[in-house]
This record gives structure tokens, sequence and C-alpha cells, in this order.
């Protein structure tokens, strides 16, 4: 809709790009399940969402995902397949699942390795989630890898999403490793097998008319 067009609606009028309200925020009952076409939960290591439903009293609701289902997965070539466990959104702690995973090719499995050997940035401008990502792991692990998650994460364009903004965490990696693998793989194993996005740290709204998956 055109600035002027919209100057032109009345003053109760909520303007609306697709056929319904909401935009991609659409909450979908099929099967006995809860799908939802937007986010569909939100990070606990961030206070702010967290500290509004204590204060609406609202943290009771709460439930994190169901343990049975903690994997992420990707299209590849039409097929379901499962993310490399230990592939935390933008970097691997396992070596052997990469290594295995028929979403990469042997091309993009060795750009992935050269990680290690990448200079790590010597200005310290912000960049996009996707400049960062093709520059440290190569494009074909950003494409088939990263982009879903963080599509998945945050819904929108890497390209223009800020890595300071969104996941700083990785760029203080870079500036204090070098190397988001060796930094990563160093750190204390975790019990719990997972892969994608850190599904632990995630929490949404108790829906009791459909089972969250």
């Amino acid at each position: 809709m055109s600035p002027a067009a919209r100057a032109q609606l009345p003053p109760s009028c909520l303007p609306e790009a697709s056929d319904r309200l909401g935009g991609v925020l659409e909450t979908i009952h099929r099967g006995g399940f809860l799908i939802e076409g937007g986010a569909d939960n939100f990070i606990t290591t961030v206070p702010w969402a967290l500290d509004l439903c204590r204060r609406i009293s609202f943290e009771a609701q709460l439930v994190q995902t169901n343990s049975g289902y903690r994997h992420a997965f990707v299209v590849r070539r039409g097929k379901l397949h499962h993310i490399p466990d230990g592939f935390v959104v933008m970097a691997p702690s396992n070596v052997w699942p990469l290594l295995t995973t028929p979403i990469l090719s042997p091309w993009g499995k060795l750009r992935l390795a050269w990680e290690r050997f990448v200079p790590r940035q010597v200005q310290t401008d912000d960049e996009s989630l996707a400049a960062f990502c093709q520059r440290r792991l190569g494009r074909e692990t950003y494409e088939r890898l990263v982009q879903p998650l963080l599509g998945g994460i945050y819904t929108g364009d890497p390209h223009k999403l800020s890595l300071r903004s969104t996941m700083p965490r990785f760029a203080d990696i870079e500036q204090q490793h070098g190397s988001l693998i060796s930094a990563i793989r160093s750190q204390p194993k975790s019990k719990e097998r997972s892969s994608g996005a850190r599904y632990s740290m995630f929490v949404a709204p108790r829906d009791d008319g459909g089972k969250r998956i």
C-alpha cells in the first residue's frame, strides 16, 4: 500500500498486507499438534520477555520444548535430514557427525574444516549474520545449515540482521579465540545431545489445545 493510499484510510482502519491480520504470526491446530507460523518461543538468556511474564503472573504458563523432540531438521534434495549432533547455530562441537552428514558436500566439509585457519576480523565494525558466517564457515555451510536455523530463530533475512545485535557471543569468540570451532570444542561437554538451536534456553506459552513439538 502506498503512503498516499494509507493516508486516506480512516483512523479506525488497520492496514494489513496479507488476507488476514497478524502478518507472519499465526497459530494453527492440526492433527492434535500446535503449529506456529511465526515465532514459536523466546530465549530465556535475554531477561526481558521472562521478566514480563513474571510481572503479569504468567510464568507458570511457560513450557519448555518436549525433550523427546529436541532435534532440528533441514530439507536437502527433497529429503528431511537431521542436523548433525553438536552443531549449535554457527559452530560444531562434534566432528564426526559433520563428516558423515549428507547435507554438506565434500568441498563444503573441507571449507568448514578450514575455519580453524581463517584469520579473525581485524576491524571491529559490525557485520551481518550472513557475512560473518560465510566468511568463517563458507557459503555452503551457511546456506544449508546456518541460514535455516537463523531463519527459524529470527524469521528474518540474515543479510539484514546485525551480528552484534543478535548473536554477539560469536563475534566475541572470534575476537578472543579466532576459530569458532576450536573455541566451541574446548568448552565443557554437555550431557544433553542436541543440535540446531539451544532448545534448553527456549520456552513458550502453554496451549492445552495441542501438543507442542
